[in-house]
């Protein structure tokens, strides 16, 4: 008679074990089925409450827990708002729509959960190496700055501006393909092609269509104009004012031309 009875127990748990179960009502159509008392007018406690956190674990879920969900305060560090454990990015993600720029569906935060020193990147695979730290780059067009990965204050706005960059630090690059070769620190490149062959040249300025886009380790040069220093590679400390000056210098050092094809030639 007790095995019968056992018998009988465990058929019963094996059955709940795979049945569907209904909160409200008798005919679930899930694992789990929750009914309001009433669809039209709901009552304030009609929901389901999740466990509510100030602050994310201090040791990370793992691949077994991945896509658990958190309901964040506000009272710690995190922003208030619904997360779940993405084990794939290793980070807590917000739930929900956008609220701010870094919130955007292609944006891409620091992975700490705090928002501090964030970066952000729009369009396809800017940004996408980067390390997720508090680096405070803004990559803003398709694969900007897509080999960062512990750069710093760098700004890159255009297709593959700052494509190359890896830890090179406070650069600016507006335009298309500018700074893209860039290994260096410090350097300015506005307008198409701009210092597109800079590597690990430090403090240069080109403004206009392929300024100084020859430029690979030349430091503290300026060019502004229409392939100004067009053609310069290892040449320091020259100043190009103007459409095509200085446009054929490659390793003149110290000089300065000032207007239209000045000192063209000078190499």
């Amino acid at each position: 008679m007790k095995t019968k009875k056992l018998l009988i127990i465990v058929l019963f748990l094996a059955n709940v074990s795979i049945a569907q179960v209904g909160i409200g009502n008798t005919s679930p159509e899930a694992i789990l089925d929750i009914t309001a008392s009433n669809v039209v007018a709901p009552s304030a406690n009609d929901g389901i409450l999740i466990p509510r956190i100030d602050e994310f674990p201090a040791i990370n879920p793992t691949a077994l827990q991945d896509g658990i969900m958190v309901f964040v305060t506000g009272n710690g560090t995190p922003s208030k708002g619904f997360y779940y454990w993405d084990n794939a990015t290793s980070a807590w993600l917000l739930v929900g729509g956008a609220k701010a720029i870094n919130d955007l569906s292609d944006g891409k935060s620091d992975t700490d959960g705090t928002n501090d020193g964030s970066s952000i990147f729009l369009g396809i695979n800017a940004g996408a190496n980067d390390d997720g730290s508090n680096n405070r780059n803004i990559g803003i067009g398709w694969e900007a700055l897509i080999s960062n990965t512990t750069g710093n204050d760098n700004v890159a706005i255009g297709n593959n501006t700052l494509n190359s960059n890896i830890s090179g630090f406070s650069n600016i690059g507006i335009g298309r393909e500018v700074l893209y070769n860039n290994l260096g620190n410090g350097n300015i490149g506005i307008g198409f092609h701009a210092l597109f062959g800079n590597t690990t040249g430090n403090d240069n300025m080109a403004i206009g269509f392929d300024a100084m886009s020859s430029n690979t380790t030349g430091i503290s040069n300026t060019a502004m104009g229409s392939q100004a220093l067009r053609l310069n590679t290892i040449g320091t400390r020259n100043n190009a004012y103007g459409r095509y000056a200085l446009e054929n210098n490659t390793d003149g050092i110290d000089n300065t031309a000032t207007g239209y094809m000045a000192l063209r030639n000078n190499t």
